[in-house]
């Protein structure tokens, strides 16, 4: 552990010769900032994580494979088979993968998905050209009134709810529209500590990597499921994967490392030419791997349903 703190000290000593950090950790994401953070990234996504999927990879053997990354769709399957499902909905789709995926392999049910203008949607338009069955639509899940209530078995999303600025509001959609029997399948990062109980190198760490991702602030695990049971939800299932996708994170704390042997002088002018949102998600791919080895972040699935 005391290596890891040092390892992580030194990271951010290198991140501070290059970003000015006070300015970036108290940059507040909008919906519009979240939207345009994936529209600029869109090249940055397809060569460094994958060209569809842009989640992290759940590697079982403990080491990384492209195979990975349909690990969510194929837990989400699990539930789609066991529940008779007719109807499913793809909170925060993005390039659509992961519906794709599914709607492949069930023909006979209707996917439905929505995401905010102007990000990456644009591929989930192209992917649903192609299948019947799969519908992407434009719009914010703080607002999910164009879908009538009672109608999915499965709602799902991966790696998105972090961006919320209201979960409170989210969870509430979602609990209109899930059938009494359905279920809502999150997969996310959160905070493993509370910021009482970090460093100020840990939290300095936690709030940079945050904002390098367009994420208002990640929830404290045991907050986040409390959100849940005061907004009526009962837990079905709860697995936490965090060191099954340190194999991903280590990929990318790899890429960001051949940015920071840059020198620091020369770091700074290339920064001028880049978009900041662009920059600043480097820092996130380098802190990352530490930050889930020290536990200060994790990923979980949670499996909910509605309380009667």
């Amino acid at each position: 552990m005391k290596k890891l703190q040092e390892e992580l000290i030194f990271k951010l000593k290198q991140v501070q010769k290059v970003f000015d950090t006070n300015t970036i950790i108290h940059t507040q994401p909008t919906i519009t900032s979240i939207a345009n953070y994936y529209k600029t990234n869109k090249l940055a996504y397809s060569f460094f994580a994958n060209k569809d999927f842009i989640h992290v990879g759940i590697s079982k053997n403990k080491k990384y494979s492209n195979k990975d990354l349909l690990e969510q769709a194929k837990f989400v399957d699990k539930y789609i088979k066991r529940l008779k499902t007719k109807q499913v909905l793809e909170l925060a789709t993005g390039r659509g993968a992961n519906s794709e995926y599914l709607a492949k392999k069930h023909p006979n049910i209707n996917f439905e998905a929505v995401d905010l203008p102007n990000g990456q949607i644009d591929f989930a338009f192209s992917k649903a050209k192609k299948l019947k069955n799969f519908h992407p639509k434009e719009g914010d899940y703080h607002d999910l009134s164009n879908y009538s209530k009672n109608t999915f078995d499965v709602i799902f999303i991966i790696e998105a709810l972090c961006h919320s600025t209201n979960k409170k509001q989210v969870l509430r959609e979602v609990r209109k529209l899930l059938k009494n029997n359905g279920v809502f399948i999150i997969f996310d990062g959160y905070r493993g500590k509370r910021e009482d109980m970090m460093t100020k190198e840990e939290l300095l760490a936690i709030k940079l990597t945050e904002k390098g991702m367009a994420v208002p602030n990640f929830d404290y695990y045991d907050d986040f499921k409390n959100k849940l049971l005061k907004s009526k939800f009962k837990i079905l299932e709860e697995q936490d994967v965090s060191l099954l996708i340190i194999p991903t994170l280590k990929k990318f704390e790899s890429q960001a490392r051949l940015y920071f042997k840059i020198p620091p002088s020369l770091l700074r002018i290339i920064n001028r030419f880049f978009s900041p949102i662009f920059i600043r998600n480097i820092i996130s791919g380098y802190l990352l791997a530490t930050l889930e080895k020290l536990q200060l972040s994790k990923y979980t699935i949670l499996v909910v349903s509605k309380k009667n």
